[in-house]
């Protein structure tokens, strides 16, 4: 009887750590953006913006804001426009379906007025992918760097 109740504790154990998602640093990118790029890092990566405001950089598909508390480092990035992607080619306009084989269980999932919010942090919660969806897809994506 002992023995089955360790292999029940063991097996509830595993289960609950395999449950909680953790996506590593390299895979929070949206559209080759990582938060906390340099702006020179963004300009080897994408280029110029198409346009230039305060704190955001608005590329075709893609916003990039920069953190007030540190001048020159790309904060969060975004996008509502299919085809952009994040580095493990989640995309905008996809299913919701390809949330979990991608990314495992979300940390956080919040279902209001229609829209589904999956959240996933870094093992360290440093850094947030979100994704928002309404209608089953994908609607918007966000990768953000957390206080």
């Amino acid at each position: 009887m002992h023995k089955n109740s360790i292999a029940v504790l063991a097996l509830v154990w595993a289960v609950a750590v395999t449950a909680q998602a953790t996506v590593a640093p390299e895979q929070m990118s949206l559209a080759g953006v990582t938060p906390g790029m340099t702006i020179a890092q963004l300009e080897s990566a994408c280029g110029q913006p198409q346009r230039k405001t305060d704190d955001n950089w608005h590329y075709s598909t893609f916003k990039v804001e920069f953190d007030d508390d540190r001048p020159g480092i790309v904060e969060s990035v975004s996008s509502r426009v299919p085809p952009t992607a994040t580095a493990a080619g989640v995309a905008v306009g996809q299913s919701e379906s390809v949330l979990v084989p991608a990314y495992g269980a979300p940390d956080r999932k919040e279902v209001d007025d229609g829209e589904t919010e999956y959240e996933y942090y870094t093992p360290d919660a440093s850094m947030k992918l979100e994704f928002d969806v309404r209608g089953g897809s994908i609607v918007k994506i966000s990768c953000s760097l957390r206080d």
